[in-house]
């Protein structure tokens, strides 16, 4: 027969194992695709960074030409939410 002490002392690993399981979850969870705190929204300041970037390598035109793409003539008139196809954009211009 098995005793009550035995039980208990069963139900602490099991609930022990549980835990560490758990954590393995967790874990294995976050490598696999983080965190909506860790990705981070494109922002004005980025996209500025990166326009300015590449109107410093010459590319000053094209700049132009992909914020008229945008609707806009300068940079504070781009809708927020276009800013990470802005900055997608931006990354591609190169000299030809």
């Amino acid at each position: 027969m098995v005793e009550v002490k035995d039980l208990d002392q069963k139900l602490k690993d099991l609930l022990s194992a549980m835990t560490t399981i758990n954590n393995i979850a967790t874990d294995i969870s976050k490598m696999i695709s983080p965190s909506l705190d860790e990705k981070k929204a494109t922002t004005l300041e980025d996209v500025r960074s990166l326009l300015s970037k590449k109107a410093r390598l010459g590319l000053t035109a094209k700049v132009r030409e992909l914020l008229l793409k945008y609707g806009a003539t300068k940079l504070s008139d781009v809708d927020p939410v276009l800013y990470p196809s802005l900055f997608k954009d931006a990354e591609e211009l190169e000299n030809e």
